[in-house]
């Protein structure tokens, strides 16, 4: 079973991710369990100065070293390895937000995760292309039914028959353009896969941990 810790730490993101403190916040602030808080979810200790602003005005100063404290325990959680691919996985940016001494391990996990988010990007793509060209063939298909018999209608002078004959001829030479692609975009598309599922296996363990 997976880890829910990257469920929680979203939710904690979310919460708390443009959130300021009115007066009796800061008169009553446990500042380390607000840095906890922060560090759980990833943000840089850097960011006790946007409560050092809103407190400001209340005559309230923080407690750093309570904040610090309760940051790193909370970083301990956040700036792990496995969450670090997570993260990275998840196509989010780090922001230098782990101590130096957590760094390591996060950034390891976090640019495995890169480089699988990476490869997925890839491979929608290539899957896009071909979704995108078959609707694309298709939809020539059915236009070019369509001013087929709108060109055998009654009503129809000769310059404009003409003008539809011009405009089938135009949509059957893009068809068989993309009919000459397709071929190849699938290729891409497979290749893709296979390179993003051998490394989705090669990363396998994370799911382990």
């Amino acid at each position: 079973m997976r880890s829910t810790l990257p469920i929680i730490m979203f939710f904690l993101l979310f919460l708390s991710g443009c959130a300021s403190m009115d007066k009796s916040e800061c008169l009553t602030a446990n500042w380390q369990t607000i840095g906890f808080e922060d560090g759980t979810a990833g943000k840089n200790v850097s960011n006790i100065s946007e409560y050092r602003k809103d407190c400001a005005k209340h005559g309230v100063s923080p407690d750093l070293a309570e904040y610090r404290a309760g940051h790193l325990q909370g970083s301990k959680l956040f700036c792990t390895l496995r969450n670090g691919f997570e993260q990275g996985n998840n196509g989010n940016s780090y922001n230098r937000n782990c101590p130096e001494a957590l760094e390591d391990a996060f950034l390891a996990g976090f640019r495995d995760g890169q480089e699988l988010y990476s490869l997925r990007s890839i491979m929608n793509g290539a899957i896009n292309d071909v979704n995108r060209t078959e609707k694309r063939i298709n939809w020539i298909e059915d236009v070019s039914a369509e001013k087929s018999e709108l060109m055998i209608a009654d009503g129809l002078v000769r310059e404009e028959r003409a003008a539809l004959r011009r405009e089938i001829e135009d949509l059957r030479f893009e068809q068989i353009g993309l009919h000459e692609q397709l071929p190849i975009l699938r290729q891409n598309a497979q290749r893709a896969i296979d390179n993003y599922h051998e490394m989705e296996q090669e990363f396998s363990d994370y799911n382990r941990q």
